[in-house]
């Protein structure tokens, strides 16, 4: 079952929400629970989503570069990949592989800024 709710956000949210949605090809009705499920620990770093990469230390854009999901996270994510191949997911578990897959989109988008960040600083040399 889902359920439906209305929750006041900031204007920093909104424009955070609005630029993911507009870089995933997504509504930011669709972003706004992944942004809700990232405030727990899903990566191994947290995403600073208050703050422009040019603005972190060197050691946060080195952590963002080589994000990852938890462990139990990954483990709950590729067990929902695996039983969709094998039978119709249940509502719910289908809106929690949903809120995965944006949250995975929206990791992977922080990590590919990051790697961009950490070769326009000289941490790393320029991939190729």
């Amino acid at each position: 079952m889902i359920i439906h709710y209305q929750v006041p956000i900031t204007d920093d949210v909104q424009t955070r929400a609005a630029s993911l949605a507009k870089r995933t090809g997504r509504t930011i009705e669709e972003i706004l629970p992944a942004l809700m499920m990232l405030t727990g620990r899903v990566f191994s770093h947290p995403i600073p989503f208050d703050r422009v990469m040019a603005e972190l230390p060197d050691l946060d854009v080195l952590a963002l570069s080589h994000l990852h999901m938890v462990s139990s996270s990954d483990e709950r994510y590729t067990y929902l990949l695996s039983e969709q191949g094998k039978r119709p997911l249940s509502p719910s578990e289908q809106s929690e592989l949903d809120i995965f897959l944006r949250v995975y989109e929206i990791g992977l988008l922080y990590q590919s800024d990051a790697i961009a960040e950490t070769v326009k600083r000289g941490l790393i040399s320029k991939l190729t």
